[in-house]
């Protein structure tokens, strides 16, 4: 269904992101959520996003520009709407959206202290209702002064303590004049700003969360991965702050362009570095079964969980085959799991050749195939279609693709 609505996150680390509304159920949080966000008390924040408006489900006071808002209403469109924490704007889904000021609360409730001045005032009145109708103004801005100066002062020193104590030693704190607080810098394990979320909310100081979190990283990370195909890619924390190592079968083309395009966008990633360990273990695969004269019977192929050789082998053969890969996971017990099928090859000559096979020759130092459209193909040979020849033998020839390894039988 098409989208009528979208929404853009003004602050975190997916700030100035949009993402599309679709009709129904779109929720914010940590269980299985649409959006992975790191609430207060595991809070969800659910939108529901009917035809022509949206509503909202949360566990907490919502914002609108700073006031109070009655969730048995539907969101307004291009208004600042905070909910634990978070700031957002709703429009069409074709509207621009821009950044805008994040507004400060206004609290409606009458406050104690004014409550007790107006007593005063009032016991006062007959005594002095010329002096203090003169003065009033000067007194109740002084008063104002030093109760907000009190309570900064009070909870600044109380967040900076805790933030001592949990050792969030990069996290920076900048307070504004309107009694909110900025929290910028860095931090690895964003369960710990769960605490700090908390203390602010439960002293009514509304925050600005700018802070990048390692593992927020990652999972942005990772689900950028997961929307372009590569659900297996292990992703870990580099030796930098804010930069990552990912692990995994990846290619370079067009596809890793539009990959490596939506990291760039990732709010707070610095860099990333790929290390691509597949190719080594085929490579290194291949150098074995060389030097077990193994070579030249079996196809293999690597997929997301394991690595699977196919050919028929003598009993001897097999034999050979189950030791060398004994002797590699007990040399390295995180190698992936290889699985031989002893059954027979398909000859693939007619997928992978150019032209049949017409005559083999050479001799030992240099060996050589030649096909029926008089092409010669050579250990290194590299076919139009990414194949390269690696093995050539009289039981048959060895190319290679990617993290694939064709076999093809020569039958002379």
């Amino acid at each position: 269904m098409k989208a009528q609505f979208k929404v853009r996150l003004l602050n975190g680390i997916l700030n100035g992101r949009e993402i599309l509304l679709p009709e129904g159920i779109f929720t914010f949080g940590e269980q299985d959520c649409d959006i992975f966000l790191v609430l207060p008390d595991a809070h969800i924040l659910t939108l529901k996003i009917e035809e022509n408006e949206i509503f909202m489900e949360a566990q907490c006071q919502v914002w609108v520009n700073g006031v109070a808002f009655d969730l048995n209403h539907p969101l307004p469109l291009h208004q600042v709407i905070e909910a634990d924490g978070i700031y957002m704007l709703l429009g069409a889904h074709d509207d621009t959206l821009t950044a805008m000021p994040l507004p400060r609360r206004v609290d409606q409730r009458p406050s104690l202290w004014l409550s007790v001045l107006a007593l005063i005032l009032l016991f006062t009145f007959l005594g002095g209702v010329y002096w203090l109708s003169s003065n009033k103004n000067r007194l109740l801005k002084h008063s104002e002064k030093k109760m907000i100066e009190y309570q900064s002062t009070n909870i600044a020193s109380q967040l900076a303590k805790k933030l001592n104590t949990l050792k969030l030693k990069e996290v920076k704190t900048i307070w504004q004049p309107d009694g909110s607080v900025i929290l910028n810098g860095y931090c690895q394990n964003s369960d710990l700003i769960k605490n700090v979320q908390n203390f602010l909310l439960a002293n009514e100081i509304a925050y600005h969360n700018n802070l990048i979190c390692d593992d927020h990283l990652m999972l942005s990370v990772k689900n950028v991965f997961l929307q372009f195909g590569y659900p297996d890619v292990e992703v870990k924390q580099g030796s930098l702050p804010n930069t990552l190592v990912i692990h995994g079968l990846i290619q370079s083309g067009p596809e890793w362009a539009k990959v490596q395009e939506a990291l760039s966008s990732i709010a707070g990633l610095k860099g990333w570095s790929v290390v691509n360990n597949q190719g080594e273990q085929i490579k290194f695969l291949i150098q074995q079964l060389m030097e077990s004269d193994l070579l030249g019977y079996l196809s293999m192929e690597q997929n997301k969980q394991n690595i699977v050789m196919s050919g028929w082998l003598s009993s001897e053969q097999q034999k050979k085959l189950n030791e060398m890969l004994d002797n590699i996971h007990q040399k390295d017990p995180t190698f992936p799991k290889v699985i031989y099928q002893n059954i027979p090859v398909f000859d693939q000559s007619a997928q992978i050749l150019p032209s049949p096979v017409m005559s083999y020759g050479g001799n030992i130092k240099s060996v050589f195939i030649d096909l029926e459209n008089g092409q010669r193909l050579q250990v290194g040979t590299v076919l139009s279609n990414g194949y390269k020849v690696i093995f050539i033998g009289k039981q048959g020839i060895q190319l290679i693709k990617g993290n694939d390894m064709i076999h093809i039988p020569l039958n002379f």
